[in-house]
Formats: structure tokens, C-alpha cells, sequence
């Protein structure tokens, strides 16, 4: 299944064989950042995700790209239709593939950082992107996964300059950045037997 970018780190967690964890959503917020007009930086987030780790230690992150909210409607409308074109990319994937045996003895309490490279769908286009993450376990069933580091997204990596065109003219801006730098929040549940 494929889910949003948190769903990858908890494959990390899953100790029994069986074991599968997912993406609590209520808790959960990935956030990204604009800067416009050079030095103008707004925050913005998605409401919608879904993840979820296997016990083989694959982990996958879905992100809704019509759930974008920057608190601004008609922004919300031009990022979905000009920038995410949602009606033919509704969904960012975010995939790994990590080494369980590292995190099988992280006990309640403990934190670790962790390198983990992981593959971003979007747009019609794949990139291999590097993060630096902090995971804490919380309890037997919880873990909490954070960025460390500013995850920096290249928008053109993803044939986004025509949207990002449109979006300038719409608003008649005279620069739209094309480096997203991204944060994120997951808090992952082991699934009940």
C-alpha cells in the first residue's frame, strides 16, 4: 500500500515478524514552506495522510494533495489546479526501506537519530531524497517520528516550473522559490494482532 512519507519510518519499529504499524492521523502534520517576492516565507501544511510500515521494513507515506491548507482559499484552489494539477496527480508517495534489526532494541524512553534515504513520488516524477530523523519510542505500540533537519525539496525536480509560472502571474509576484523546505510530525501505532 502506498501512504504518506511517515508510514516509511515505521517499518523501523515493527518487532514481531507480523508486526505492521500505522499512521496516526490525529496526531501527525507534515508542513512545507514558500518564499515569494525573494524573502517572504509562508507555512503551509496537509490535513490528509496515510501510512504504514511492514514487517519486512518497507514503509510508505500518501500524502492527499488536495488537502494542501495555506490558509488562504484562493491559494488553496490555484496550488491544487495550477501548481499539484490534483486531477492527474491527486497523491505524493513517500517509500523506504529500512534496516528492522537497527531499531529492535530501541526500548521505551530511548531516542535515536537515523540517515534514512527515501523515494518521493510526485507529479509524475520519482527522486531519491536523503532525510535525518529522530525517532523516539513512546510506549510497546508508539513511536514518534520527526525530521531533525529541514527536509529541502527542488520543486523542479518534479516538472513543477509551469505551475510555479502560473502561480506567479496569477498573483502577480515577481518570484515564487523553487526550494521547499519540508518538516514533519508522525506518530505511528502498532497495529493489535
Amino acid at each position: 500500500m502506498r501512504r504518506l512519507i511517515p508510514v516509511l519510518f515505521l517499518v523501523l519499529f515493527a518487532t514481531p515478524a507480523h508486526a505492521r504499524w500505522s499512521l496516526d492521523t490525529e496526531i501527525s502534520h507534515l508542513s512545507f514552506g514558500s518564499i515569494k517576492k525573494g524573502d517572504i516565507g509562508e507555512v503551509h501544511h496537509f490535513t490528509e495522510m496515510q501510512g504504514a510500515i511492514g514487517a519486512d521494513g518497507k514503509a510508505s507515506l500518501t500524502i492527499a494533495l488536495d488537502s494542501v491548507e495555506t490558509w488562504i482559499d484562493i491559494r488553496n484552489e490555484r496550488m491544487r489546479e495550477f501548481l499539484f494539477e490534483t486531477a492527474r496527480f491527486p497523491t505524493a508517495t513517500i517509500t523506504a526501506t529500512l534496516d528492522m534489526a537497527a531499531l529492535e532494541g530501541l526500548k521505551v524512553g530511548e531516542v535515536l537519530n537515523l540517515e534514512v534515504p527515501v523515494t518521493l513520488a510526485l507529479h509524475g516524477q520519482s527522486s531519491a531524497v536523503d532525510t535525518s530523523l529522530t525517532v523516539a519510542r513512546l510506549g510497546p505500540d508508539r513511536v514518534l517520528v520527526v525530521s531533525r533537519e529541514l527536509v529541502m525539496i527542488d520543486a523542479s525536480d518534479f516538472g513543477y516550473e509551469d505551475g510555479i509560472e502560473k502561480l506567479m502571474d496569477l498573483a502577480d509576484l515577481p518570484s515564487i522559490s523553487a526550494a521547499v523546505p519540508v518538516s514533519f510530525v508522525l506518530m505511528f501505532t502498532r497495529d493489535s494482532q
